[in-house]
């Protein structure tokens, strides 16, 4: 009798085990979630969206200054029969000048998740107070039509100042994950300051006559707080380093008009630290 007890009692015990698991399953609560395994932060990524954040780069700046002296020499010969036929305003009188520098800001702008591809607008600012000069002269000798033999010499200097930039850009990227290569495109404009002086000395030898020398200026031009458009290119990569900031690197391109004569060209290499809103 008792051992028939025994073994019903042991069979209920074997079949309430074989059952527990799924006794477990379906009626215990939800663990709690320091006790389950975290799922990678990143995993998934989208970076659409609006976004800001700060830079710091280096950046280097080459000022062509061949036709920086053309408006102070064209003054200086204007209605004669030499600048007429020979046009020396311009003579490229000045050599390049370039230089380089910290530069520093900040940007913001919208991505759009365009499928498999990133389209998206952003504005930068980028402090940069560059400044590059170039001195020199120039001497020819030509003969008029009329025979008369004209020896001209321009001496000069020029300089300009890229004290500050901002960048209006469209980007398109595509996302791997936590990272997003990208390439940019847009418009640019430099605020400049620039100082231009000139001295032209004609000497005049009419055929069979003596000769006779002019010298107009020196003539000084100068401005501050030039603005000036220009085209931006560049390409960059953007990592997250947590679902909401991110690192970057970028190179940037830009070409300015000519700032009164002198053509301004700058490269731009930065990092910079972002969030995501």
């Amino acid at each position: 009798m008792i051992y028939a007890r025994c073994s019903k009692v042991a069979a209920a015990l074997a079949a309430a085990l074989s059952l527990a698991p799924v006794a477990q399953a379906a009626d215990w609560p939800d663990l709690p979630p320091r006790f389950l395994a975290p799922a990678p932060a990143l995993s998934g990524s989208r970076w659409g969206g609006f976004y800001g954040g700060a830079h710091l780069g280096r950046t280097s700046m080459t000022a062509d200054f061949g036709n920086a002296l053309q408006p102070i020499v064209a003054t200086h010969l204007r209605d004669t029969a030499l600048e007429n036929q020979f046009s020396p305003s311009r003579w490229a009188a000045l050599t390049p000048g370039t230089t380089s520098g910290k530069s520093y800001g900040g940007f913001g702008g919208y991505n759009i998740d365009w499928g498999d591809v990133l389209l998206g607008a952003e504005v930068a600012y980028s402090f940069i107070n560059l400044r590059t000069s170039s001195s020199d002269s120039l001497a020819r000798q030509v003969t008029l039509s009329d025979g008369t033999v004209d020896g001209v010499t321009i001496t000069g200097s020029a300089s300009v100042r890229l004290r500050d930039s901002g960048v209006i850009k469209a980007r398109a990227g595509y996302p791997i994950g936590q990272f997003l290569p990208y390439i940019s495109l847009g418009v640019a404009v430099g605020r400049f300051d620039y100082r231009n002086t000139a001295t032209t000395v004609v000497t005049q030898t009419p055929s069979g006559g003596t000769p006779t020398t002019f010298t107009f200026g020196p003539t000084t031009d100068a401005r501050e707080n030039v603005y000036q458009a220009g085209f931006a290119g560049g390409a960059g990569l953007d990592v997250l380093i947590t679902p909401n900031i991110f690192v970057r690197g970028e190179y940037e391109y830009v070409a300015y008009g000519k700032v009164h004569g002198t053509t301004v060209e700058t490269h731009t290499g930065r990092v910079g630290i972002g969030v995501r809103f």
